[in-house]
């Protein structure tokens, strides 16, 4: 069975987003509230539709990083990894750049849609999909790390750290955006006692802290391995 033709609360939509000049159809679940609702009322659906339902949402934080991904100007045929890439938007982002992409969520619907909208938009051919625990991450260096709206729940702040460093390759590009949620400062405040954080606001300049409220990149430098 298609994966628009399977059963989710409220049903699929087709959503056109332009990044860039560049628009992409996406496949998305017509109503996200429905499926937190849903989730909450019934947990036994959890086992198809996912313990996390925050996947459902097209966030605008991946739009803005999307938007910083396509003018980036990378050199093609570099490894990415999406972190916790929900519909996908910033793994396409980086697929139309000319990368190679692996989508990776928690969730497995989330990680079949995503490759779902990559191949809608032509993009399929170089695009991966795989399920990862951030407490049980595999050990696979790529040469950028993408994601957005990661660091809500204070008690993953950990393992998200952990899994970047297990992914990253020497000298990994890893780009790590927020909306100002009030996780955010915690987490970089944990981060930065291990890694150099550059942090960027929404006009793309340098920022001094993180606002709650406010769209920061973070631009995360690690250390060396020895």
């Amino acid at each position: 069975m298609k994966l628009a033709q399977r059963w989710i609360p409220g049903g699929w939509t087709e959503q056109t987003v332009v990044v860039a000049g560049r628009a992409f159809s996406l496949l998305v679940p017509a109503a996200p509230d429905d499926v937190l609702c849903f989730l909450e009322q019934h947990p036994e659906a959890s086992e198809t539709l996912g313990l996390d339902p925050y996947w459902a949402q097209l966030w605008p934080t991946s739009e803005r990083l999307s938007e910083s991904v396509a003018k980036a100007g990378w050199p093609p045929g570099q490894q990415v990894v999406e972190l916790g890439c929900g519909i996908g938007l910033v793994g396409l982002a980086a697929l139309a750049a000319g990368m190679h992409v692996t989508f990776t969520d928690y969730n497995p619907l989330a990680v079949e849609l995503a490759l779902e909208n990559a191949r809608r938009n032509g993009l399929g051919a170089q695009a991966n999909g795989l399920v990862v625990d951030w407490r049980n991450p595999p050990e696979q260096p790529f040469d950028m790390i993408l994601g957005s709206d990661l660091i809500y729940d204070r008690q993953l702040h950990v393992p998200l750290m952990q899994t970047i460093e297990r992914l990253a390759s020497d000298d990994a590009t890893i780009w790590i955006a927020d909306g100002g949620r009030s996780a955010t400062e915690e987490f970089y405040a944990i981060a930065s006692k291990r890694w150099q954080i550059d942090l960027l606001d929404l006009d793309n300049q340098l920022a001094s802290a993180i606002r709650i409220g406010e769209y920061r990149r973070m631009i995360c430098h690690l250390p060396r391995r020895t």
